[in-house]
């Protein structure tokens, strides 16, 4: 099976990125702050999401199920447990169509980001507090 590639057009450049840079906010947004000073960390957020954004406009179409997956198994609160459920069915819809679909890869992506950033905001996950859906506090 050969394998397609996804490029971005020039007519999709600035909706990709549009997109990234509004992921990084809502990443922004969600509450991780690596430096601790709100200025650098919004610069910083929003420009690796963004980052990442672009690249997965374009990433295969597994790579985008596995993300979306791994999205729905950590997100808390339940409702970014479903959000995360939502993608990974969008990836399997991307995955099933045999076109680039540039702008889908980028929403799917940039949301998955988001969600993984809740996730981390609450507490120290295991594999089995993964599966039973209950957060561990730290002490």
């Amino acid at each position: 099976m050969a394998r397609t590639v996804v490029r971005i057009s020039s007519t999709q450049t600035g909706l990709v990125l549009l997109i990234g840079i509004l992921a990084g906010i809502g990443v922004f947004v969600a509450g991780p702050r690596p430096t601790g000073a709100s200025g650098v960390d919004a610069v910083l957020i929003v420009a690796a999401v963004a980052l990442v954004t672009w690249g997965g406009a374009t990433t295969p179409w597994w790579a985008l199920i596995m993300m979306a997956g791994a999205s729905s198994l950590v997100g808390y609160p339940d409702w970014t447990a479903a959000v995360g459920a939502v993608l990974f069915l969008a990836s399997l819809r991307v995955g099933s169509v045999r076109r680039p679909q540039v702008l889908e890869r980028a929403a799917i992506v940039g949301l998955a980001l988001i969600v993984f950033a809740r996730a981390g905001n609450h507490s120290v996950w295991s594999p089995k507090l993964i599966l039973s859906r209950r957060p561990q506090r730290s002490i």
